[in-house]
């Protein structure tokens, strides 16, 4: 009964069990492929995580051995230093990525996926200020990080250390980190 749910739900027409397990790997990479090259917004990512939870049920019906649970967690940013901060929030999100790729299990691609959403929260919070932003910024398009990293360190080179230095010299603040501060801001606001 659960199988012929998940056929249906699934719009798959086979009883055969390589060519589920064929379907269940192609969707894993699709899967892998979209969290890997999306900015990690719940919005975006919410759907694709429940699919992943019913296509686990899948899984679970084709493999007999199935794949252990992953166990990890975020780590939060308790330091203020804004270069810090943000090699330490591209260091767990490459761990994540790494999880996302060495999985097999749907679950656990959707349990780093989520992890992915929580981390891009705990990190917009660190940018967050109150404002209010003239131009509409798209916050699910991120910048590129090598462009952060040198502005970041021009920034280092006026002064400007922390997060609170940036939020209270935002007429010195490089260009781009103000942007990434607004596109932060009102991803916070609005995922909170």
């Amino acid at each position: 009964m659960i199988l012929d749910e998940l056929k249906k739900f699934f719009n798959l027409d086979t009883d055969e069990s390589d060519e589920i397990n064929d379907f269940i790997d192609s969707e894993l990479f699709a899967m892998r492929n979209y969290f890997n090259s999306k900015v990690p917004v719940q919005k975006l990512f919410q759907s694709k995580i429940e699919k992943l939870l019913r296509l686990d049920d899948f899984y679970l019906l084709q493999n007999s051995n199935p794949e252990q649970e992953l166990q990890l967690s975020i780590k939060p940013f308790d330091s203020d230093n804004l270069e810090e901060v943000y090699n330490a929030y591209n260091q767990q999100l490459n761990v994540l990525k790494q999880k996302l790729f060495c999985s097999n299990r749907p679950k656990n691609i959707a349990f780093a996926a989520d992890l992915m959403v929580q981390i891009e929260l705990c990190f917009a919070e660190k940018w967050f200020i109150t404002t209010s932003w003239e131009e509409k910024t798209k916050i699910s398009q991120m910048p590129n990080p090598m462009d952060i990293l040198h502005a970041i360190g021009e920034a280092k080179k006026l002064g400007l250390i922390t997060f609170e230095d940036l939020k209270n010299n935002q007429n010195k603040t490089p260009q781009i980190l103000l942007n990434e501060m607004k596109r932060l801001s009102l991803l916070f606001e609005k995922y909170k």
